[in-house]
């Protein structure tokens, strides 16, 4: 995203097309499914949970393009890994298998 900032103004607003999302389905749900206890319902929330948490990240951080970030990348960086480290560990928790 840091190589094209203005894109996570785009990616919030603009659906996958069909098309892509329906071919990567499977390969979601197999991937979910190799290593949670989840239907695969749960994991289409899930990985669109996540999908939301990185994209309003990136939002926080270029929402403002072209102005630059308001904080330091580091600070970012922290912000991130914490935030997806955080939501990984929950998900762990309630399905790990």
């Amino acid at each position: 995203m840091r190589a094209h900032p203005g894109a996570a103004a785009v990616v919030a607003v603009r659906h996958a097309s069909p098309q892509v999302f329906e071919r990567a389905v499977p390969t979601v749900l197999a991937a979910m499914n190799a290593g949670l206890r989840v239907t695969d319902e749960e994991a289409l929330y899930l990985v669109q949970s996540l999908y939301i948490l990185v994209t309003g990240h990136a939002l926080a951080e270029f929402g403002d393009t072209p102005e630059p970030p308001a904080a330091p990348t580091a600070y970012y960086d922290a912000w991130f890994d914490i935030a997806v480290s955080t939501f990984l560990a929950g998900v762990e928790a309630r399905y790990g298998a």
